[in-house]
């Protein structure tokens, strides 16, 4: 190509670039000499302002990965698609030249990480709110056997969802003792690993209702800060747009909205936990409808809740000053009984602050 220009200062700077990237393409890539054909010969390289506008009229999002260094599309085209395209997202990767796919694939991995694990975990959440909605029908009709299929769908929801963020939270594994101790103590971990617990488990509601609490949270907020604003881009600035205004207003809502609720929902499900679900392991352990081990399991799941989350330990604390306002003192009830009660709340507490190794920077 450089032959085909009489002066040295007459070839422009993409020249050497391009020929560099063709035959980088060429030498690792099958089929790329027969692709490039095909487009030079059925794509318009240059004056591509009616394909630019037309992309303006289309509901779908537009973002560009552009290097900084990039001479084969210099920054003027990106301000003219910017001048076309308003509503598009430039990503501008610092010192990256046209080949940026094969120089910097992080950024372009970091750039599309809405459909990476975050997407599965909340592809998960969704798949356990759905799946729950059709086995409350059941449960409602006392049909649980019968809509144990939703129920096990739901719960292998929650372990896609738990299992991304153990595998993000330990990218590493490491045979040793200590990082086997630090990821079972997790708080993640251990949701993770009580899905699969009621996943095999008999059918019951409440051990459902925390999973569905954190999936509709979490998959709401996601919504508000990855989907919502990747389909629909924030315009540039001045331009009147009633849907993006619209739209706007609606992540203002959901944030407000779960900002509000957030906490008065974490201290339902902290006593959901303590009452509903381990007051059905119980009660299925006495009827014969669920194993015995399964209170034992269950209990020590409580151990960790009440040291990693606040609101389980408020919830304990106010159970405990109900339970002995009932019993303590009560003229109704004997004193073996006052005694076997003092007993009771005596192992549950010792077993409640066995010690547990806690992570640093823990919230809640």
């Amino acid at each position: 190509m450089r032959k085909e220009f009489k002066h040295e200062d007459d070839i422009p700077e993409c020249i050497d670039e391009a020929g560099k990237i063709l035959a980088l393409q060429y030498a690792h890539h099958a089929g790329y000499a027969r692709g490039l054909m095909s487009t030079l010969k059925k794509f318009p390289l240059t004056a591509l302002r009616p394909e630019f506008t037309a992309i303006q009229d289309r509901s779908f999002p537009v973002q560009v990965i552009w290097g900084t260094k990039d001479t084969v599309i210099p920054g003027t085209t990106i301000v003219t698609l910017q001048q076309l395209v308003p509503r598009i997202k430039v990503t501008k990767v610092e010192g990256a030249t046209h080949s940026i796919s094969m120089t910097h694939p992080d950024a372009i991995i970091e750039q599309l990480e809405i459909f990476g694990p975050q997407f599965v975990w909340w592809l998960g959440h969704v798949l356990l709110l759905i799946c729950a909605t059709f086995y409350l029908p059941y449960w409602l009709t006392f049909s649980s056997k019968a809509g144990a299929h939703w129920y096990t769908r739901a719960f292998l929801g929650a372990i896609v969802s738990y299992g991304v963020v153990v595998y993000k939270s330990f990218p590493e594994i490491k045979f040793e003792a200590q990082f086997l101790q630090s990821v079972l103590v997790e708080e993640n971990t251990q949701y993770f690993l009580m899905a699969i617990f009621w996943w095999r488990s008999t059918p019951m509601i409440a051990p459902l209702i925390p999973y569905v609490v954190f999936a509709f949270f979490n998959s709401l907020n996601y919504t508000r800060t990855n989907l919502l604003p990747a389909i629909f881009p924030t315009p540039a600035a001045g331009s009147a747009d009633a849907k993006a205004s619209q739209i706007a207003n609606i992540l203002r809502d959901i944030q407000v909205w779960t900002e509000k609720n957030h906490a008065s929902a974490m201290a339902l499900v902290a006593y959901i936990e303590i009452l509903g679900v381990m007051g059905s392991l119980i009660f299925g352990a006495i009827t014969f409808q669920s194993s015995f081990l399964s209170p034992i399991v269950y209990g020590n799941f409580l151990r960790f809740r009440y040291f990693f989350s606040l609101h389980t330990r408020a919830a304990f604390a106010d159970l405990r000053i109900r339970a002995d306002g009932l019993v303590l003192g009560n003229p109704k009830i004997p004193p073996k009984g006052i005694q076997a009660y003092e007993i009771l709340r005596g192992a549950i507490t010792r077993f409640g602050m066995a010690a547990v190794q806690q992570p640093t920077d823990r919230t809640e």
